[in-house]
């Protein structure tokens, strides 16, 4: 299962998959996102794994997190799709880790390259990669 939580980003890049941009505000709440995850694990109770992507899903902030723990209790893998803006600093990149740990992240997928570092420094992605490692996040 995916979950788009939004179509905001921190980034503009011309060649977005989901045309988002740090002009679009609208957003799911966590309210509407747990309600999701729910409804969908009870009409097709197989599903393995919960993706949280968007725009940019870390700008839910704690309804993210809270997100992640909720499907994680419910016995889901989960994975978030980011573009790391949130680890410009390693100590930043570590406090995430952290908090993804402690909600039961299973795994990570970092979108990177030329457009993105236009807006996201390739430094913010090293040292997202770096944490997560640390954290024993894939």
């Amino acid at each position: 299962m995916t979950v788009i939580t939004t179509y905001q980003c921190t980034a503009a890049c011309k060649d977005c998959c989901f045309e988002c941009t740090p002009a679009i505000t609208a957003k799911l709440s966590e309210q509407e996102i747990i309600a999701a995850i729910q409804a969908a694990i009870t009409e097709y109770p197989d599903i393995q794994l919960v993706v949280f992507s968007g725009g940019e899903c870390f700008m839910l902030k704690d309804a993210l997190f809270n997100a992640i723990a909720f499907a994680t209790n419910l016995g889901r893998r989960t994975r978030c799709v980011t573009n790391a803006y949130w680890a410009k600093s390693i100590s930043n990149a570590e406090k995430t880790a952290f908090r993804l740990t402690q909600a039961g992240i299973t795994e990570i997928n970092i979108s990177t390259g030329l457009d993105h570092q236009r807006w996201v420094p390739e430094n913010a992605v090293v040292n997202a990669v770096t944490a997560l490692h640390r954290a024993g996040i894939y």
